[in-house]
Protein backbone atom coordinates (compact mmCIF):
# COMPACT_ATOMS: atom_id res chain seq x y z
CA UNK A 1 0.00 0.00 0.00
CA UNK A 2 3.33 2.59 0.33
CA UNK A 3 4.23 2.07 -3.06
CA UNK A 4 0.42 2.86 -4.24
CA UNK A 5 0.90 5.70 -2.36
CA UNK A 6 3.97 6.88 -3.80
CA UNK A 7 2.75 6.19 -7.05
CA UNK A 8 -0.06 8.11 -6.43
CA UNK A 9 1.98 11.19 -4.94
CA UNK A 10 4.36 10.81 -7.88
CA UNK A 11 1.30 11.31 -10.65
CA UNK A 12 0.44 14.23 -8.71
CA UNK A 13 1.17 17.72 -11.12
CA UNK A 14 3.44 20.24 -8.86
CA UNK A 15 0.69 23.26 -10.23
CA UNK A 16 -2.74 23.13 -11.23
CA UNK A 17 -5.50 25.44 -12.17
CA UNK A 18 -8.34 25.72 -10.02
CA UNK A 19 -11.41 27.11 -11.03
CA UNK A 20 -13.29 29.56 -8.47
CA UNK A 21 -16.93 29.12 -7.64
CA UNK A 22 -18.75 31.71 -9.38
CA UNK A 23 -20.15 33.72 -6.42
CA UNK A 24 -24.02 34.12 -5.37
CA UNK A 25 -26.23 37.28 -6.64
CA UNK A 26 -25.59 40.88 -5.46
CA UNK A 27 -27.74 42.22 -2.94
CA UNK A 28 -29.41 43.58 -6.43
CA UNK A 29 -29.95 40.30 -7.85
CA UNK A 30 -27.39 40.59 -10.21
CA UNK A 31 -24.36 38.25 -10.90
CA UNK A 32 -22.21 41.12 -12.19
CA UNK A 33 -20.82 39.12 -15.56
CA UNK A 34 -21.89 36.82 -18.00
CA UNK A 35 -21.14 33.44 -17.90
CA UNK A 36 -21.99 30.36 -20.36
CA UNK A 37 -21.90 26.81 -18.83
CA UNK A 38 -18.85 24.85 -19.79
CA UNK A 39 -17.88 27.44 -22.23
CA UNK A 40 -16.97 30.63 -19.77
CA UNK A 41 -15.64 32.87 -18.78
CA UNK A 42 -13.81 31.10 -16.56
CA UNK A 43 -11.42 32.10 -13.47
CA UNK A 44 -8.64 30.12 -12.28
CA UNK A 45 -6.71 30.39 -9.43
CA UNK A 46 -2.85 28.81 -9.69
CA UNK A 47 -1.98 26.92 -7.07
CA UNK A 48 0.89 24.80 -6.27
CA UNK A 49 1.08 21.25 -4.98
CA UNK A 50 3.53 20.00 -2.35
CA UNK A 51 3.95 16.36 -0.61
CA UNK A 52 5.00 17.17 3.04
CA UNK A 53 4.78 13.45 4.08
CA UNK A 54 3.59 10.03 2.86
CA UNK A 55 1.69 7.91 4.91
CA UNK A 56 0.61 3.72 4.50
CA UNK A 57 -2.52 4.69 3.22
CA UNK A 58 -2.64 9.03 3.32
CA UNK A 59 -0.40 11.53 1.98
CA UNK A 60 -0.21 14.95 3.97
CA UNK A 61 0.00 17.52 0.81
CA UNK A 62 0.62 21.20 1.24
CA UNK A 63 -1.74 23.56 -1.10
CA UNK A 64 -0.10 26.92 -1.97
CA UNK A 65 -2.02 30.20 -3.69
CA UNK A 66 -1.49 33.43 -3.47
CA UNK A 67 -0.69 34.19 0.13
CA UNK A 68 -2.25 31.33 1.71
CA UNK A 69 -0.93 27.88 2.56
CA UNK A 70 -2.90 24.94 3.17
CA UNK A 71 -1.70 21.59 4.81
CA UNK A 72 -4.35 18.47 4.53
CA UNK A 73 -4.57 14.80 4.75
CA UNK A 74 -5.45 13.04 1.40
CA UNK A 75 -6.58 9.47 1.91
CA UNK A 76 -5.81 6.49 -0.73
CA UNK A 77 -7.94 4.09 -0.53
CA UNK A 78 -6.67 0.58 -2.25
CA UNK A 79 -9.93 -0.19 -3.69
CA UNK A 80 -9.84 2.87 -5.91
CA UNK A 81 -7.76 3.24 -9.28
CA UNK A 82 -5.64 6.19 -10.07
CA UNK A 83 -7.84 8.53 -11.95
CA UNK A 84 -10.65 7.99 -9.52
CA UNK A 85 -8.05 8.66 -6.72
CA UNK A 86 -6.41 12.08 -8.56
CA UNK A 87 -9.88 13.29 -9.15
CA UNK A 88 -10.76 13.07 -5.76
CA UNK A 89 -7.77 14.86 -4.54
CA UNK A 90 -7.80 17.74 -7.49
CA UNK A 91 -11.97 17.91 -6.05
CA UNK A 92 -10.73 18.42 -2.28
CA UNK A 93 -8.26 20.82 -3.55
CA UNK A 94 -10.66 22.88 -5.14
CA UNK A 95 -12.81 22.57 -1.95
CA UNK A 96 -9.83 23.89 0.11
CA UNK A 97 -9.13 27.11 -2.61
CA UNK A 98 -12.86 27.90 -3.00
CA UNK A 99 -13.75 27.44 0.83
CA UNK A 100 -10.56 29.28 1.69
CA UNK A 101 -11.17 32.74 0.09
CA UNK A 102 -15.09 32.36 1.06
CA UNK A 103 -13.84 32.20 4.83
CA UNK A 104 -11.48 34.92 4.07
CA UNK A 105 -14.38 36.77 2.58
CA UNK A 106 -13.04 37.35 -1.15
CA UNK A 107 -16.53 36.59 -3.09
CA UNK A 108 -16.20 40.45 -3.80
CA UNK A 109 -12.49 40.20 -5.03
CA UNK A 110 -13.86 36.87 -7.31
CA UNK A 111 -16.95 38.43 -8.47
CA UNK A 112 -14.87 41.19 -10.08
CA UNK A 113 -12.66 38.60 -11.79
CA UNK A 114 -15.54 37.43 -13.62
CA UNK A 115 -16.67 40.62 -14.12
CA UNK A 116 -13.93 41.61 -15.70
CA UNK A 117 -13.75 38.52 -17.57
CA UNK A 118 -16.42 38.47 -18.89
CA UNK A 119 -15.93 42.21 -20.36
CA UNK A 120 -12.75 40.60 -22.26
CA UNK A 121 -14.31 37.63 -23.17
CA UNK A 122 -15.02 37.36 -26.73
CA UNK A 123 -18.46 35.55 -27.43
CA UNK A 124 -20.06 38.24 -26.04
CA UNK A 125 -18.03 40.90 -28.28
CA UNK A 126 -20.76 39.92 -30.94
CA UNK A 127 -22.09 42.92 -33.31
CA UNK A 128 -25.82 42.87 -34.76
CA UNK A 129 -26.26 39.88 -37.38
CA UNK A 130 -22.49 39.05 -36.53
CA UNK A 131 -21.86 35.19 -35.29
CA UNK A 132 -18.36 34.21 -33.75
CA UNK A 133 -17.56 30.30 -34.92
CA UNK A 134 -18.17 28.95 -31.42
CA UNK A 135 -22.25 29.76 -31.78
CA UNK A 136 -22.09 28.28 -34.85
CA UNK A 137 -20.74 24.76 -33.58
CA UNK A 138 -22.94 25.18 -30.23
CA UNK A 139 -25.97 25.80 -33.13
CA UNK A 140 -25.16 23.18 -35.49
CA UNK A 141 -24.32 20.58 -32.82
CA UNK A 142 -28.17 22.09 -31.22
CA UNK A 143 -29.73 21.06 -34.68
CA UNK A 144 -27.59 17.72 -35.01
CA UNK A 145 -28.78 17.02 -31.59
CA UNK A 146 -32.56 17.00 -32.48
CA UNK A 147 -31.99 15.09 -35.29
CA UNK A 148 -30.56 12.44 -33.29
CA UNK A 149 -33.58 11.91 -31.02
CA UNK A 150 -35.72 12.33 -34.19
CA UNK A 151 -37.64 15.10 -32.57
CA UNK A 152 -38.20 16.67 -36.40
CA UNK A 153 -37.39 14.04 -38.62
CA UNK A 154 -37.67 16.19 -41.70
CA UNK A 155 -35.22 19.61 -40.58
CA UNK A 156 -32.45 20.28 -43.03
CA UNK A 157 -29.45 20.51 -40.78
CA UNK A 158 -27.31 22.93 -43.44
CA UNK A 159 -30.00 25.07 -43.42
CA UNK A 160 -28.77 28.43 -40.73
CA UNK A 161 -32.26 29.37 -40.29
CA UNK A 162 -34.98 26.49 -39.87
CA UNK A 163 -38.42 26.40 -40.93
CA UNK A 164 -40.30 27.64 -37.58
CA UNK A 165 -42.67 25.30 -37.75
CA UNK A 166 -40.33 22.16 -36.83
CA UNK A 167 -40.26 23.73 -33.48
CA UNK A 168 -36.84 24.85 -33.57
CA UNK A 169 -35.41 28.35 -32.58
CA UNK A 170 -33.46 30.05 -35.40
CA UNK A 171 -30.00 30.81 -34.42
CA UNK A 172 -30.33 34.33 -33.13
CA UNK A 173 -32.89 32.66 -30.82
CA UNK A 174 -30.67 30.03 -30.10
CA UNK A 175 -27.95 32.30 -28.81
CA UNK A 176 -30.37 34.78 -27.19
CA UNK A 177 -31.65 31.65 -25.27
CA UNK A 178 -28.12 30.62 -23.99
CA UNK A 179 -27.72 34.23 -22.43
CA UNK A 180 -30.74 34.55 -20.74
CA UNK A 181 -31.71 30.41 -19.75
CA UNK A 182 -29.78 28.81 -17.31
CA UNK A 183 -31.19 25.37 -17.59
CA UNK A 184 -31.28 25.95 -21.19
CA UNK A 185 -27.68 26.92 -20.98
CA UNK A 186 -26.31 23.91 -19.13
CA UNK A 187 -28.02 21.57 -21.75
CA UNK A 188 -27.14 23.12 -24.92
CA UNK A 189 -24.08 25.47 -23.94
CA UNK A 190 -21.34 22.56 -24.10
CA UNK A 191 -21.25 21.07 -27.41
CA UNK A 192 -20.13 17.77 -25.42
CA UNK A 193 -22.71 18.34 -23.00
CA UNK A 194 -20.57 16.96 -20.34
CA UNK A 195 -21.22 17.99 -16.86
CA UNK A 196 -18.93 20.38 -15.88
CA UNK A 197 -16.23 19.50 -13.26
Amino acid sequence: MERYVAFICDELPKTRRVLLTPPPPMENGEYGYKRIYKIGPHVYMETTIEIVEKYTRSAKLCIKFEDYQMNDIFYMSRRKGPDELLEEIYNKIYNIVNKTLIDDRRQEWVREQYKIRSEKFPLFDIGPGVYIDMWGDLYRNYLQKCDEDKWMKEIVLDLPFPNKSYGLFTQEEFIDKLRTDDEFNKKWGNSTNKTEE
